[in-house]
């Protein structure tokens, strides 16, 4: 899946799985921001085998 977006890049790849180990929250115990959206990709994609790419999105 390529994206322009790091933050769901490192939210799916990196935050994600801590954020499942702790119940949907964030290293401060503070709720995941926008989860539900979170958890709707989190479901999604569950069923494929996904290899991320990041791209420099459009200037100007």
């Amino acid at each position: 899946l390529v994206t322009d977006s790091q933050y769901v890049m490192k939210g799916m790849t990196e935050w994600m799985p801590a954020w499942k180990r702790r119940g949907w929250r964030t290293a401060d115990k503070k709720p995941v921001k926008n989860v539900d959206l979170w958890q709707r990709l989190d479901a999604a994609l569950a069923a494929h085998d996904v290899e991320w790419e990041w791209v420099r999105g459009h200037s100007g």
